[in-house]
């Protein structure tokens, strides 16, 4: 899907800072390079301020019968709340136990039925694609079945030029004020103007946030919107 135009490229972001840092959007190439170290170091600025729900994707693994594990998102970085399978009418919560006691159960009986527990596991380190993640169940399903989740994101720097940062459109000045405050904070080792936009972009970004969370209606009470993020089956 396209973004709107009022989401920023990496390129828009960088090309911005080298107007307000070398008054030229077209700086040379060392220049460039400090632009978009201040932009990246804007945009981590921005993702630590606050638990943002846009870091809380939901996402699903499909399992065939006999299937042990499966691979997590490359940006995978905790789990948040519970997992659940659907198999036939069956939808319910897998408890989380450590991958040696998946071990120690499959060596003891390693039957096929629906999984009722899970372990999270790291995958070898390479160091060209970073920490990977995977999913051990047990026991092993005996048909095929869907693995439900809701996941913080480890986000990536920006790279490439088209690059859009997470957060969209939606928080695109927040995170252009977060790069002039770390090139203030840089350049006169105070925190003065720009970090007071950045602050103030901030807070309108995180009302933006919470007005996007979701609204939950509980029998014989009012609706509220969560200040945490809710489980993928509204379940607290």
């Amino acid at each position: 899907m396209a973004q709107p135009t009022s989401a920023w490229t990496f390129s828009d972001y960088f090309n911005a800072v080298g107007e307000r840092v070398f008054n030229s959007a077209a700086a040379v190439a060392t220049q460039r390079a400090t632009c978009k170290r201040f932009v990246n170091e804007g945009y981590q600025k921005f993702i630590q301020s606050y638990e943002w729900g846009f870091m809380y994707p939901t996402a699903s693994l499909e399992f065939s019968a006999d299937d042990t594990e499966k691979t997590l998102p490359e940006n995978f970085g905790a789990i948040r709340g519970k997992v659940s399978r659907s198999a036939a009418s069956y939808y319910e919560g897998l408890t989380e136990v450590a991958p040696d006691e998946i071990r120690r159960r499959r060596a003891f009986d390693d039957t096929s039925a629906i999984p009722s527990f899970y372990a999270l596991s790291p995958v070898t380190f390479v160091a060209g694609t970073g920490q990977t993640w995977e999913m051990q169940i047990y026991p092993k399903t005996n048909a095929n079945i869907t693995i439900a989740f809701q996941y913080r994101v480890m986000a990536a720097l920006l790279s490439a030029d088209a690059d859009y940062p997470l957060g969209g459109a939606l928080h695109s000045l927040t995170i252009l004020h977060a790069a002039y405050a770390v090139w203030e904070q840089e350049k006169d080792a105070t925190q003065s103007i720009q970090e007071a936009q950045f602050q103030t972009s901030l807070q309108n970004s995180i009302r933006i946030d919470n007005d996007l969370r979701p609204v939950i209606v509980d029998a014989g009470r009012t609706k509220r919107i969560y200040s945490e993020i809710v489980n993928i089956d509204g379940v607290e």
